[in-house]
């Protein structure tokens, strides 16, 4: 049967911790899954051999051990064999400087092993997240985190831009933006860029496009997954994850489903 497990985040990571889950899916017949973009940078410990992925900056398809994949404005294919297992950790555009110590922009577009960021410390990070029995591994991700805290919290003008914008569900637009702070628009713009790889107008949509894809795996219809999320109308939904996903939502649909062997 699938597991799919999720960790209750402490407050002190809310900052820096979108979401921290493990899965375990077997008995599907091989193919592809698509990882759709979001406003997190996705870290995944593979239980398996290896995840096969192609698209973003890859040329062709290449195996990662523990991929830590930054913001990206597009979707990236997951080659599977039937089954997958791991642990996923979703880190918001604070988390990876907050945490690791690089900044999401060092990220953005591309995909890396977590050893690239953190040597021996990933290494071990990730050895010891597969090592523990049962779904314990989240709970020693949890604690490996919290002891990476930093002693003060950013507020700096790119995490004060992504509060406001996760405030308000990836609705705000930058002229909002801008009259809220008392910034200037290329202030914020190149701020924003220079933390996380993208403008604060992108971030909004990334957010957004991420609470409708919730929204959609649950069935509501398009209209009123346009209405919640900030979007004009069904129209600019379905423009906005034909750029963003490479589909309708109908089409990413029908292959989100892994087919039983």
């Amino acid at each position: 049967m699938d597991e799919y497990v999720e960790y209750a985040i402490p407050a002190p990571l809310r900052p820096y911790v979108a979401a921290i889950s493990g899965y375990h899916l077997s008995g599907y017949r091989s193919g592809t899954h698509v990882g759709l973009p979001s406003a997190s940078l996705t870290c995944v410990f593979d239980f398996g051999d290896g995840l096969d992925l192609s698209g973003m900056n890859l040329a062709a398809p290449q195996r990662f051990s523990t991929t830590t994949a930054g913001l990206y404005a597009g979707p990236v294919t997951i080659h599977h064999d039937g089954h997958q297992h791991g642990v996923m950790l979703m880190l918001t555009p604070l988390g990876l400087r907050g945490l690791f110590g690089t900044p999401a922009a060092e990220l953005a577009g591309t995909v890396v092993e977590l050893t690239d960021l953190l040597g021996r410390d990933g290494a071990r990070l990730a050895d010891q997240v597969r090592s523990a029995p049962g779904w314990t591994g989240l709970d020693v991700l949890g604690d490996a985190l919290l002891r990476r805290l930093p002693e003060h919290g950013p507020d700096d003008v790119a995490a004060q831009v992504w509060s406001r914008v996760r405030r308000g569900g990836g609705a705000a637009t930058v002229t909002e933006l801008v009259r809220e702070s008392g910034w200037s628009e290329r202030h914020l713009r190149n701020a924003t860029r220079s933390a996380y790889g993208v403008g604060p107008k992108m971030l909004s949509r990334l957010l957004r496009f991420e609470r409708s894809v919730e929204r959609v795996r649950t069935g509501t219809r398009l209209a009123d997954v346009a209405a919640v999320c900030g979007y004009a109308d069904q129209a600019h939904l379905a423009r906005d994850w034909r750029e963003l996903a490479g589909r309708s939502p109908s089409a990413w649909l029908r292959t989100e489903e892994f087919v039983p062997a």
